[in-house]
């Protein structure tokens, strides 16, 4: 994948009114107690309203304190909306939205959602964990078994932001709980996806590795340049961060961690720059993105990038990756010409829809 820009995480933020950006105490730029180690923003809903909280996990007494966002300066308030008292971080999904619920505000999570099913285990934050069981043209009831997507893909954190499918269920239901779509199945811990990094330690021998690699330049050969489409779960046993050990991972843009590139494909804009989309998941919430980055650098004197974040069902971030995975090397640029129609297949799926992010900057 083309080289990306500044992570957000090397940007400032401003502070919020009343704090100073250095503390003379400690001689940094951390402050004690304004943000807790493990945080989440959730997305709530008032009247048609609809708004961003932060919430923040405290311990020594287990506690979650939630503050109201303002939208333009992504600031939370001074005085917090709530306090809650939490035994146990498992029970902070159904607390949560007790406590949201006596505040007249409707909790937009995957908890909340009636496509979201209870399983056992949890997530690294020790929050339920759930599978995502929204499929286009099905209903939750009977989805057939074949039909269902892997299990590191469809899990979800009952806090994973919504997606544009989301939709309240039943008012008895609460956070974490099964869904009403059946009870709370059954499936082992969701293991951390693989890294390449890792991967390469490995590998196979790099005799066997260049003989591979003969062999399918020689197919290409065969097949002049047409490139064969691979099975549908072609990419579901290859699946890996593309991320190696540490390097190349991204903020993730409701909780505190990080989301990592499962695939990539550049292609070539009307103005011939480079415009990659790529799926990028969360090791925490699970939470499945799709980002939209255009790179004009090359082009214009300013050094303009635009990038754009949008919210994947774990269903579309599966075709995506299938899609995605029909290129063999679809990451490199060089042949960015010859996928016009995939581009327009990326373009047509982001017709109407919302980023959750969008930033466009000049210069380096």
């Amino acid at each position: 994948m083309a080289s990306k820009p500044e992570s957000k995480s090397a940007q400032k933020r401003p502070a919020p009114e009343g704090h100073e950006r250095f503390n003379l105490a400690t001689m940094s730029g951390v402050f004690p107690g304004t943000r807790t180690p493990l945080y989440q923003r959730v997305q709530v809903e008032q009247q048609g309203e609809r708004f961003w909280l932060q919430v923040l996990w405290y311990e020594n007494p287990l506690r979650i304190v939630a503050y109201r966002l303002t939208p333009a300066a992504d600031t939370p308030d001074r005085e917090p909306l709530f306090t809650v008292p939490v035994d146990a971080a498992t029970a902070l999904p159904q607390l949560l939205q007790t406590a949201l619920h006596n505040e007249g505000l409707t909790l937009r999570s995957c908890g909340s959602c009636a496509r979201w099913q209870r399983m056992t285990g949890v997530t690294p934050d020790q929050l339920p964990l759930g599978r995502c069981r929204w499929r286009p043209g099905h209903t939750e009831e009977g989805i057939a078994e074949e039909a269902r997507i892997p299990l590191l893909i469809s899990s979800q954190s009952p806090l994973a932001p919504p997606c544009r499918h989301w939709q309240l269920a039943p008012s008895t239901q609460s956070v974490g709980a099964a869904s009403t779509a059946g009870r709370a199945t059954t499936a082992d811990p969701v293991a951390p996806l693989r890294r390449a990094a890792e991967d390469a330690e490995i590998r196979q021998p790099f005799g066997q590795r260049l003989r591979r690699r003969l062999g399918r330049w020689l197919a290409r050969q065969r097949n002049s340049g047409q490139q064969t489409p691979p099975s549908p779960t072609h990419w579901q046993a290859e699946l890996v961060e593309r991320s190696g050990v540490g390097a190349g991972t991204e903020p993730c843009l409701v909780c505190h961690g990080r989301i990592a590139n499962l695939g990539a494909l550049t292609v070539a804009t009307e103005e011939d720059d480079k415009q990659t989309f790529s799926i990028w998941r969360c090791r925490s919430c699970y939470a499945l993105y799709l980002n939209n980055w255009v790179d004009r650098w090359e082009r214009l004197d300013n050094l303009e990038t635009e990038e754009s974040y949008y919210r994947l069902a774990p269903q579309e971030a599966s075709e995506l990756l299938t899609l995605i995975h029909t290129y063999e090397g679809g990451e490199h640029p060089n042949r960015r010409h010859e996928r016009t129609a995939a581009r327009a297949s990326f373009l047509a799926f982001l017709d109407n829809r919302t980023p959750l992010s969008h930033q466009i900057r000049q210069g380096r």
